[in-house]
């Protein structure tokens, strides 16, 4: 909905402004009123001045983001309704194809009809519209199969809320109240059955706020049951398990019978991993903050035994300073053994001590903050350099008592996600020693194949390198003067694409010969096309910032059900089938 807003906005400033006399010189506007706004409605709205880099580098990515689009999108919506009369209809699969293909929202396209005077088929829209989400959910490659959402709501809302006990332990005594299976009450089940469990109070955590379910036993006089993942659904923890051992009957079900008494334990060195790596991400968030600003807020996060994934607020890619800052920070603390405090208290006494909580996260009116302190033992001019570390936090999840547990962090990847969203995989403990263990072998058996020590690796892998690349360059001079072609030249507006079908060629042979169409070519697109038997593989190259190619190899592809991808200046991909080079020209047409 914001965004929808923030295009209209976009481009009813847009048409302003070229009514205006600067019609060429529009800059993003939105941006520059946060200033303003701040100062007027602060008082209302605090997190206005708390986050207003983070909201001034919003809404100047999404409107630049989106003149962009727009930019490439008007000149198809000119040539789409050049012929059509004021009061006549635009034809629905010309309006689906600037929605789909050139990513031009529904209702401003309607805005640009209107303003030429003409209609648009909303239900025949529509109708494009589902078509492609279903084709969409047919495609996916996930379904969504936890048993655990379709369990019997109505014997579950009758239960009372599962008393946690795993926070101080890890077995507990509880009466069995429910089994599920396949969404519904049963009262009996046979060796390797598997069925939700649901117990009056469990030590097992189910899993919520990125953490991930614990794993286990619970076990009777004569029943075993291998607890593989734990939920929750509202107030209820669900022990998804398989029966191993014995026969449950109705028995197993009546509070007074002494077979409804089960042992549940929870798999002590998972739950030590998962705890690990939880309280790691607290403190990485810390650092985040501290490195890159306040504006660094949590988008999402995956705790599991062996790793953790952090997701948070950011629009550019992390330097490797950035990222090594980063780990020093998070390791100083872990090397300190601060204590962990965790207290639960009011939520707004919390916030009033400072305690991060997640934007948009219901709370209860009691909450529980964990606290990574400033270390007993550490000097004054420890405790301050550290400071900012620290994590104050509103969190549910298991956490380890002081940081020395977490034992050592290590950044795995970095990575972007989504529009202003970066990510962060990392490890820790146990699984960070594992990690640099590996780095380690890889390393050791990289020197030996090239019979170079840590220092001479380097210059030893370049040189290979650099005469590697002499003789591909050989290669490919030679290829490119053997490869036949066949080539046309297109122009479409004020761009000017060339399109070459070469004969026998290798990818290979195509960059070379995009670096040559490159230096003698004044086109501002060069596409190039090469075939083998029910296969063809596509290079395409920009000379100028108007065209992406991987956008263009991206709508060209599409249709053809190909694959692919690449940057702004060069993309390459492929599909199973053959063109003829007039039907090239075609696509490319429709692309650009």
């Amino acid at each position: 909905v914001l965004r929808r807003i923030i295009r209209r906005a976009h481009r009813f400033a847009l048409k302003a402004h070229k009514e205006g006399t600067h019609r060429d010189s529009y800059q993003p506007m939105m941006a520059k009123l946060v200033d303003v706004l701040a100062s007027e409605m602060a008082d209302a709205y605090p997190e206005l001045q708390r986050a207003k880099t983070l909201i001034e580098k919003n809404l100047l990515v999404e409107e630049e983001s989106f003149a962009l689009t727009l930019s490439r999108a008007e000149g198809l919506f000119a040539d789409k309704t050049k012929g059509l009369k004021p009061g006549e209809t635009l034809p629905p699969q010309d309006a689906f194809l600037l929605y789909d293909t050139y990513g031009l929202p529904k209702d401003v396209l309607q805005d640009m009809l209107s303003d030429k005077g003409l209609l648009f088929d909303e239900a025949a829209f529509d109708v494009d519209m589902q078509r492609q989400k279903e084709t969409a959910r047919g495609a996916g490659r996930f379904q969504a199969t936890t048993t655990a959402h379709n369990a019997g709501d109505a014997v579950l809302q009758k239960l009372s809320p599962t008393a946690f006990l795993g926070y101080t332990s890890l077995s507990a005594s509880a009466s069995l109240l429910a089994v599920l299976k396949d969404g519904q009450p049963v009262d009996h089940l046979n060796q390797g059955d598997e069925a939700i469990f649901v117990f009056d109070q469990t030590p097992f955590y189910g899993e919520s706020g990125g953490q991930q379910g614990d794993f286990g036993v619970a076990t009777a006089n004569d029943l075993a049951i291998n607890v593989i993942d734990t939920q929750k659904k509202g107030g209820i923890v669900l022990h998804h398990g398989r029966l191993e051992k014995g026969q449950l009957t109705k028995d197993h079900l009546v509070p007074s019978n002494p077979q409804n008494t089960f042992c549940l334990t929870v798999k002590a060195a998972r739950r030590h991993g998962l705890k690990v790596h939880h309280s790691a991400t607290h403190l990485l968030h810390a650092a985040l903050r501290s490195v890159l600003g306040d504006h660094v807020a949590q988008k999402g996060s995956l705790v599991l035994p062996d790793r953790l994934r952090f997701d948070f607020s950011h629009f550019e890619k992390l330097t490797r300073e950035q990222l090594e800052q980063l780990e020093t920070h998070v390791n100083q603390v872990i090397c300190t053994a601060a204590p962990v405090f965790i207290e639960v208290t009011s939520l707004q006494k919390a916030q009033n001590a400072g305690a991060m909580a997640l934007f948009g996260e219901a709370y209860g009116d009691e909450v529980r903050v964990v606290t990574m302190g400033t270390p007993e033992k550490a000097s004054e001019a420890q405790s301050a350099a550290l400071a900012k570390t620290f994590s104050k936090e509103l969190c549910g999840g298991t956490h380890v008592t002081h940081t020395g547990e977490i034992g050592f962090f290590k950044i795995v990847s970095e990575s972007g996600v989504a529009k202003g969203i970066r990510r962060i995989e990392a490890v820790a403990g146990h699984a960070a020693h594992e990690a640099v263990r590996q780095l380690f072998h890889t390393l050791h058996e990289a020197q030996a194949l090239l019979g170079a020590s840590h220092t001479t690796l380097l210059p030893k892998l370049q040189a290979l390198l650099d005469e590697k690349k002499a003789l591909l360059k050989k290669q490919q001079q030679g290829g490119h003067q053997r490869a036949a072609f066949d080539e046309n030249t297109l122009t479409k507006g004020a761009h000017t694409v060339v399109l070459r079908h070469i004969k026998g060629a290798t990818l290979q042979d195509m960059r070379a010969m995009w670096d040559q169409l490159r230096a003698q070519h004044k086109a501002h697109l060069v596409v190039l096309m090469a075939q083998t038997p029910g296969k063809t593989s596509l290079l395409i190259g920009s000379c100028t910032k108007e065209m992406s190619a991987s956008e263009v190899l991206k709508k060209i592809l599409g249709p053809l059900q190909g694959r692919g991808g690449g940057r702004a200046d060069m993309a390459q991909g492929g599909f199973d089938g053959t063109l003829s080079l007039p039907q090239l020209e075609n696509l490319v047409t429709e692309a650009i």
